[in-house]
């Protein structure tokens, strides 16, 4: 998705839902350093911790793209 999107904005002004005057380029190096850093910190240790804390609340976890695209609230 990152990459699709850093494509997309070479043929459109701004993705859609983009704030007016955010760098793509920006953006898109932001998240491929998130996505880099995250198996640091989303691991077991911490999904244990957000279903504890989640006593009363839902918690969706999806491990894919697929999966996102069949999640609906």
């Amino acid at each position: 998705m990152v990459t699709k999107r850093l494509l997309q904005g070479l043929f459109v002004k701004k993705p859609l839902g983009w704030p007016e005057g955010s760098s793509i380029l920006k953006g898109t190096l932001a998240s491929y350093r998130y996505l880099k850093l995250s198996p640091q910190f989303w691991n077991e240790k911490f999904e244990k911790e957000m279903n504890d804390k989640s006593t009363g609340k839902l918690v969706y976890v999806i491990r894919s793209y697929s999966e996102l695209k069949k999640f609906t609230l």
